[in-house]
């Protein structure tokens, strides 16, 4: 069992009732992880890269009174109009910055959400989540394909790669993720592969909100089952290895990869 699995706490053990999970089995794991990882450290320090309006954060930035532990979270947004209308009433604990410069050996977990599939220089975003991470600190690298599958998007998936490559305009990129490329860049850069998940292979991502509908003391207990269907899945077709699945059937993944001493 890789370090990331073990650390995500029993949903059924949480209370839950007020919580809102979303849609996505992806958000449920990493959130699951950084409050069992929490629990052991006592508090975290955590750097979101590409963090936008910060409203991933309202599961906890609303309720943190509710928790024994402390998320200390740092949002770092590029663009800045992606931030545009942050809920300083609710997200007020979260500190935003506007470079990294001071980032280095910061951070127990840097972690990003959907957005490795829009950087154009992806060996470089490496490089920041290897600086910014703690001895033995974790990047957890979320990204996802829906981009790719939905019509709407198809001047973007085409443009965006043009103009990233044979102009300055990167913002627009969105591309797919071979995440085995990635692992190779991350090992030459002085990480560990710790884990790696696709999720929504065989679970239809809309039907996760059906959870919301559900008796509240059940939540948990479902959250449990659905989670460790989608890691078993996940392990069994190992879909970043198999060229019929990868990046063309799951909806969303997560590399999980740790610093240590080169």
């Amino acid at each position: 069992m890789s370090e990331f699995t073990s650390n995500i706490i029993s949903w059924e053990n949480i209370k839950i009732e007020n919580t809102n999970f979303g849609n996505n089995s992806a958000k449920q794991d990493i959130c699951g992880f950084l409050l069992g990882y929490a629990e052991q450290k006592g508090s975290l320090d955590i750097l979101d890269l590409g963090c936008g309006n910060g409203s991933q954060w309202e599961w906890y930035t609303s309720r943190k009174d509710n928790y024994k532990y402390k998320l200390n979270i740092v949002g770092y947004e590029p663009y800045i109009n992606n931030a545009a209308n942050f809920n300083k009433k609710i997200n007020n604990s979260i500190e935003f910055i506007y470079n990294l410069d001071n980032c280095n050996n910061k951070f127990d977990v840097v972690m990003c959400m959907s957005v490795l599939e829009h950087v154009y220089d992806r060996r470089k975003f490496l490089y920041v989540c290897h600086r910014a991470c703690k001895l033995k600190g974790y990047a957890i690298i979320n990204f996802d394909n829906g981009h790719f599958f939905n019509p709407k998007e198809w001047k973007r998936n085409f443009f965006g790669r043009i103009l990233a490559k044979y102009t300055p305009i990167k913002k627009y990129y969105q591309d797919f993720v071979d995440v085995n490329i990635i692992i190779k860049m991350a090992e030459e850069i002085g990480m560990t592969f710790d884990d790696y998940i696709d999720y929504h292979v065989f679970i239809n991502k809309k039907r996760l909100k059906l959870i919301n509908n559900c008796v509240p003391k059940n939540k948990g207990k479902i959250i449990d089952k659905i989670q460790k269907f989608e890691k078993d899945i996940s392990k069994l077709i190992n879909v970043k290895d198999n060229k019929l699945i990868h990046n063309k059937f799951s909806y969303s993944s997560t590399l999980i990869l740790k610093k240590l001493e080169r």
